[in-house]
């Protein structure tokens, strides 16, 4: 499976305000997309079709509902795809004020955010979030309040598309903590 990683994506490639390290980029549908790295993180909601997510060792089948976490300098990409849709909230916590201390008290942040993109192999995917339709309609719906605010660049949208960020993250570390 080993395959030459020709791309390698920086910040300037997907954040439009080099200050702000928050973006999204919607794929309906994802279109095949060869290995690649990049130096920042991605959230990653499937919400439709199916297709395999892949790394220079494995090959993971992806279908609506899965939510994972690629880190930073991550090889990976896409292929074998079925209509997959998929919504990827890029960013760069490092240079984002996204204050996190109460969070890192759900064993869910450290699961989704830390310890599954670690141990993936290990577990051959089995330990990613998968959202009920309920639970994927809601992360949705919070996405686009990201996507609202940084589109319409509205005062105060920095401090909104955040604060709709950390909702998110929140919410999908307590549905990881409800679905072990």
């Amino acid at each position: 499976m080993s395959e030459e990683i020709k791309n390698h994506l920086t910040h300037s490639d997907v954040f439009p305000e080099p200050e702000y390290q928050l973006s999204i980029l919607r794929r309906s549908p994802q279109i095949p997309f060869p290995m690649h790295t990049h130096d920042f993180s991605e959230l990653v909601i499937v919400y439709g079709g199916r297709g395999a997510h892949y790394n220079s060792d494995e090959e993971y089948m992806l279908s609506s509902g899965d939510v994972f976490v690629i880190q930073g300098n991550t090889a990976h990409g896409y292929r074998q795809l079925e209509s997959l849709e998929l919504i990827n909230i890029i960013y760069d916590d490092k240079n984002l004020p996204f204050p996190k201390e109460d969070l890192m008290n759900l064993s869910g942040y450290h699961a989704l955010f830390t310890w599954e993109p670690r141990l993936r192999s290990e577990h051959n995917f089995k330990s990613r979030l998968r959202l009920s339709p309920k639970e994927l309609s809601k992360a949705i719906r919070l996405t686009a309040s990201i996507e609202n605010e940084l589109e319409g660049k509205k005062a105060g949208y920095k401090f909104m598309a955040l604060a709709a960020f950390m909702q998110l993250c929140g919410f999908l570390s307590r549905c990881y903590d409800e679905s072990k």
